[in-house]
């Protein structure tokens, strides 16, 4: 993929070829907000990945992106709030639990509890 290859505005240019035949991916909205994101399109991927939540509350990735936001935004309680379903879930594809992963981390040590986030 085109992002992976540091090539964000060319990916940017084909997520948006992708969207326009398949407009409720939450996946090809999910890596066009990572490609607003590696362009420091900051504000725009934020409002991106907040959409995303709001139309697929389910959507894996959607809910941690926003829960990484939360963290950003210091709002600690929200972030708890939106990964908690997701740390029950018990399986995971490896990306997704990266992602889970990385945030709970953030989470942990916006909380101070240093020796949870390094377990």
């Amino acid at each position: 993929m085109e992002l992976q290859a540091g090539r964000a505005a060319e990916g940017e240019a084909l997520l948006r070829q992708a969207i326009a035949q398949e407009p409720n991916s939450p996946h090809i909205l999910n890596n066009l907000a990572g490609a607003l994101e590696m362009q420091g399109r900051r504000e725009e991927s934020r409002a991106l990945m907040i959409e995303i939540h709001e139309l697929f509350p389910d959507y894996f990735f959607g809910r941690t992106n926003v829960a990484a936001l939360a963290v950003q935004d210091g709002d600690l309680e929200r972030a708890r709030q939106l990964l908690a379903p997701a740390l029950i879930q018990g399986r995971y594809h490896v990306s997704g639990f990266s992602a889970l992963c990385r945030t709970q981390i953030a989470l942990l040590v916006a909380e101070d509890q240093i020796e949870g986030a390094s377990q």
